[in-house]
């Protein structure tokens, strides 16, 4: 037995209800004559000269930024460096010793590695 089918309120209606606009279309804004600059500067081949000079400045920050970070990178081994060395001396001259022996080797180990890579490369430039 099949059982009745409920009717559908507003079965004749459209699915999408879009309202029409209440006011008139705003206009676009002016582009205050930039449209025109921009056709001349095409035109006389300005914008080029201003990429490469914009680009140019971009390149210059890039390496400034890159020299300053290498610039602090050295400043940080020279310090850490200097810091391993102080502890090396200061543990050779107290009475009592205060690295054990796998700390003091680490330290020789690095403090010497960095000595002769340095020893090193100032002999390749004299090749």
């Amino acid at each position: 037995m099949q059982q009745p089918q409920a009717e559908v309120p507003n079965a004749g209606a459209p699915i999408i209800d879009i309202p029409s606009p209440i006011g008139p279309i705003k206009p676009l804004p002016a582009d205050h004559g930039l449209a025109n600059e921009e056709r001349k500067a095409i035109a006389a081949g300005d914008l080029d000269k201003e990429a490469a000079v914009t680009k140019h400045s971009r390149d210059e920050k890039f390496r400034d930024h890159l020299s300053n970070a290498r610039i602090g990178i050295f400043w940080l081994l020279v310090i850490a460096f200097m810091g391993m060395l102080g502890v090396l001396i200061f543990h050779w001259i107290t009475p009592w010793c205060f690295l054990s022996p796998s700390q003091l080797d680490t330290i020789k180990t690095i403090i010497g590695t960095a000595l002769a890579s340095k020893i090193f490369a100032e002999q390749s430039k004299h090749l």
